[in-house]
């Protein structure tokens, strides 16, 4: 019954992250990345650098949603022990890179099976009009990087990459 609740309450955290109005993008991702090495027992390294404060609208809930699905990834197909996001901010961009030293996979192969984990990911980053790669192969590991325009006029049209 305690896990049942400790899951339910994950849940209800992850569909509405209050933490995000509250303390803002770099602490919702500290507070995430935290409970998950206590969770799951995966050292996380968290590097940010020039991370703006303001962001266009929906942009902190992307990129804090990349995060999540990028961890949960981690827990459920990565095998990894060890983490690294990085975060930064640059000339009206901010980019973002989850990576693992885990088992890697073949995107080919990825892209037929039912999972919504890289699609959501991949949507996600396009309503914000930035760019999503992957760089995988199996026994290698996995880059996930993002890039979202902050400036209005530089927003283009969502592109996506991946790459093996």
């Amino acid at each position: 019954m305690i896990k049942i609740s400790e899951d339910v309450n994950r849940v209800s955290r992850q569909l509405h992250p209050a933490i995000l109005d509250d303390l803002g993008l770099i602490r919702a991702i500290e507070s995430e990345c935290a409970a998950f090495e206590l969770r799951e027992n995966i050292e996380i390294i968290f590097i940010k650098e020039d991370v703006p404060d303001m962001f266009p609208e929906d942009v902190p809930l992307c990129l804090y949603r990349i995060v999540q699905e990028g961890l949960n990834n981690i827990t459920n197909h990565s095998r990894a022990k060890r983490c690294e996001i990085f975060i930064r901010g640059e000339a009206g961009t901010i980019r973002l890179t989850v990576t693992d030293k885990g088992v890697g996979f073949d995107p080919v192969e990825v892209r037929k099976k039912t999972g919504l984990g890289l699609a959501s990911m991949r949507e996600r980053v396009q309503l914000v009009r930035g760019d999503f790669s992957i760089d995988t192969k199996p026994g290698r590991g996995t880059i996930i990087q993002v890039s979202i325009p902050l400036k209005g006029e530089d927003r283009h049209d969502a592109t996506t990459h991946t790459s093996c």
